[in-house]
C-alpha cells in the first residue's frame, strides 16, 4: 500500500472519498488536481457502495468505458494467478473484487491507458500499479535493458559506445561489449549481502553500481545542450520529479509540454461532456479555471522552448564562426569615428587693404586711362572744351 499522507488523505475525505488510504499515489494526485477525474472516482464509489451494478461483470458490460478495464484486469488476473507466480503473488486485496477499483480508480483515458507495474521486477501488489500508455509500458519492460546517461535512457550497445568515447576500457584494453555489460548487470542483480538478501534492489541502484564497477569518471549534470539542461518548471501543483520518472529519456521541458498537452485535452473532453449534459454543474467553473491555468502554463513552456532553440542556434553559429560575438560585424577601418569637417563660412567681403604712408604717391604716379566719352566729359568739367 502506498505510504499514507495524513494531510492529503484528510483533503480527499473532505471531497467525499471514503478510503483514501487504499488509493495509489497516482489516483490521489488525479483526484486532487483534476475535478473531472474526482467526479469519475466518486461516481464509481457510489456504484460500489450502493451495490447496484457493483460486480465485476456489471463493470465489464458497463456503458462507461473508464470502468471496463478494471473488470477486465480483475478477470484476467483471477484466471491466470498461477502464471503470474514467476513475478510473485498479487496482493490479496486484488484477488477479491473490488480491491483493484479502490486502489487504481477509473481509467482516466480508456483506449490509451492500461494497468502497468511501476517496477517490472515486482508482482501486482499495492503501490506498484499505475495507469500508463503503451510507450511507457514498452520502455518499462524488463527485457529492454536501458541505462541512464545524461538524462537519456540508452541501450547496452549505446552505453558501450559512450564508454569507448570516454576511454573506459576493459582489462585487455578493449571497449566493453554490450554482452559484457549485460553480464555485469546480471552479477550485480544477483549480488547478496551476508544475510542472503539482494544488495541492489532497484534499477537505479543496479545502474549506479554498474557505472561504479566500470570505473566511469564522474558525469557532469550539464550536457551542453540548453534544451536538455533546462530544469523542471514548477507549476500546476504537480510533483514533476515523480511524474518525470515514467519517461526519464525525455528532456525536462519536452516531458512537461507533452504532459501538459495531455492534461489540457482531458480537461477539454470533460468540459465538452458537462456542457452537453449539465452545463450548470458546480464542476464546470473549476474545470474552466483549471483549463485556463494549464493553457497558460503550456504557452509559457512553448515560449521557453522556442527561446532555448534560439540559444542552441546561436551556440551552433559561434561553433561554426568562433569570431562571431553575436553583434553586427563592423568592416576593418570603420571602428574609429569619421573626422568632423567644419562647415564652410559664408562669403564676406575682404577687408580694405591698409594704406601705408608713401604708398598714395605711388598710386598717383600710375597712368590713368579713360574712354572717349568719359574723357570728353572730364575735359568739359575742367573748362577745356
Amino acid at each position: 500500500m502506498d505510504a499514507g499522507n495524513a494531510v492529503e488523505d484528510s483533503f480527499l475525505r473532505g471531497k467525499g472519498i471514503l478510503n483514501p488510504e487504499k488509493m495509489s499515489s497516482q489516483a490521489k494526485v488525479m483526484c486532487r488536481t483534476d475535478p473531472a477525474y474526482l467526479t469519475m472516482y466518486l461516481d464509481m464509489q457510489i456504484k460500489l457502495v450502493s451495490g447496484a451494478g457493483a460486480t465485476a461483470n456489471s463493470f465489464k458490460t458497463s456503458a462507461l468505458p473508464h470502468l471496463k478495464p478494471l473488470a477486465e484486469w480483475f478477470n484476467k488476473r483471477k484466471d491466470r494467478a498461477e502464471s503470474t507466480a514467476q513475478w510473485g503473488a498479487p496482493s490479496p486485496e486484488f484477488m477479491v473484487w473490488p480491491g483493484i477499483c479502490w486502489h487504481l480508480g477509473p481509467n482516466p483515458d480508456p483506449g490509451k491507458l492500461s494497468i502497468d507495474r511501476i517496477d517490472p521486477t515486482k508482482p501486482y501488489i499495492e503501490g506498484n500499479l499505475r495507469w500508463a500508455d503503451r510507450a511507457t509500458q514498452a520502455a518499462n519492460q524488463r527485457r529492454n535493458r536501458k541505462n541512464a546517461w545524461n538524462d537519456i535512457s540508452i541501450t547496452d550497445a549505446q552505453l558501450s559506445h559512450e564508454l569507448a568515447k570516454l576511454g573506459v576500457l576493459n582489462q585487455q584494453g578493449k571497449p566493453h561489449s554490450p554482452d559484457s555489460i549485460k553480464q555485469m548487470r546480471y552479477r550485480i542483480k544477483k549480488d547478496i549481502d551476508k544475510d542472503g538478501k539482494p544488495r541492489f534492489l532497484t534499477p537505479e541502484a543496479i545502474h549506479g553500481e554498474l557505472l561504479k564497477r566500470l570505473k566511469v569518471p564522474a558525469i557532469t549534470a550539464k550536457s551542453g545542450d540548453p534544451i536538455r539542461d533546462e530544469p523542471l518548471a514548477p507549476g500546476l501543483g504537480i510533483d514533476w520529479e515523480s511524474e518525470k520518472q515514467a519517461k526519464p529519456w525525455l528532456s525536462n521541458i519536452t516531458f512537461q509540454i507533452d504532459f501538459t498537452k495531455s492534461m489540457t485535452e482531458k480537461i477539454e473532453r470533460s468540459l465538452t461532456y458537462f456542457y452537453s449534459v449539465d452545463p450548470k454543474s458546480s464542476v464546470v467553473p473549476g474545470l474552466e479555471l483549471r483549463l485556463t491555468k494549464t493553457r497558460e502554463f503550456l504557452l509559457m513552456l512553448k515560449n521557453r522552448l522556442q527561446q532555448l532553440h534560439f540559444k542552441n542556434a546561436e551556440a551552433l553559429n559561434r561553433k561554426i564562426n568562433p569570431y562571431d560575438t553575436g553583434k553586427l560585424q563592423t568592416p576593418a577601418g570603420f571602428n574609429a569615428p569619421a573626422p568632423i569637417t567644419p562647415p564652410k563660412p559664408k562669403f564676406e567681403a575682404a577687408p580694405p587693404k591698409p594704406v601705408v604712408q608713401g604708398e598714395e604717391d605711388e598710386e598717383d604716379d600710375k597712368p590713368f586711362f579713360l574712354s572717349g566719352e568719359a574723357l570728353a566729359q572730364h575735359l568739359k568739367e575742367l573748362g577745356c572744351s
